[in-house]
């Protein structure tokens, strides 16, 4: 009953993966315009859609009209089609770029990643970990705030030492006027400040370097497959603890 719709492309359930058996492994595929048309016109009625760009899955559901927009189209029919629709909204919830969903021409289907792309998703989680863990650490200050400390830094050690130029005086004057203190009340507590700074930003390098060495370590050649995802979740929830730890020695 296909047959008159030339290019579809019809998927062997050979070529789906355990998942998505259950479909009978029947995928048509075509642009919003003719895919829309076909079902209007009662040719077919897929029972899972999902919308393609660039051969990754950018949406699905039960119902086309959810998902029309650019891309081309792959529609499944048969039991377990809905099942795969919730697989991928539960991925959107937290999506992983190393397993995304995509299209290979035959099948809707999990992207397998190589161990390249679980260690460069792995090493992002851990960067953007660590962005946080300092964040809080610092008290989430602003990044603009952030940029001053250096200046003040040097004005408060200069005082110290009796070489501070006219203007680190009276930045350092200035602040110490707002806050109702004398200058060098202002310096001391800029100076503790800074000490304990470069303290924590050293042990949250360290709790990133450890991640990394980890991760580093799962994603070998001579790690078996099926060990390196597990190894990886291992290591992002060990610098989680490690990050709680820290904040909580902190007083974060």
């Amino acid at each position: 009953m296909f047959k008159d719709f030339g290019e579809w492309a019809v998927s062997p359930a050979s070529a789906t993966p355990d998942w998505v058996k259950a479909v009978g492994g029947i995928a048509y595929h075509q642009g919003e315009a003719d895919m829309y048309a076909a079902i209007r016109a009662g040719h077919f009625d897929a029972d899972a859609f999902f919308r393609v760009i660039g051969g990754d899955v950018v949406a699905a559901a039960t119902d086309f009209s959810e998902i029309q927009g650019a891309g081309h189209f792959i529609g499944y029919s048969g039991e377990g089609s809905a099942d795969m629709v919730a697989e991928f909204h539960a991925w959107m919830d937290n999506p992983d770029p190393a397993r995304r969903f995509v299209w290979d021409g035959e099948a809707v289907r999990r992207h397998c990643p190589s161990r390249t792309e679980m260690r460069a998703a792995a090493l992002e989680r851990i960067n953007a970990e660590h962005a946080t863990l300092l964040g809080r650490l610092t008290g989430n200050a602003t990044s603009e705030e952030r940029d001053t400390w250096k200046a003040k830094d040097e004005a408060a050690l200069a005082f110290e030492a009796g070489t501070a130029t006219p203007g680190q005086s009276e930045m350092l004057t200035a602040e110490a006027d707002g806050a109702g203190i004398p200058v060098a009340r202002l310096v001391q507590i800029i100076l503790a400040n800074a000490a304990k700074f470069q303290i924590l930003t050293g042990q949250a390098a360290g709790v990133r370097a450890k991640a990394k060495a980890a991760v580093k370590a799962a994603t070998r050649s001579k790690v078996p497959m099926r060990e390196v995802a597990p190894a990886i979740e291992a290591a992002l929830s060990q610098m989680s603890k490690d990050a709680a730890a820290l904040l909580e020695g902190a007083g974060g």
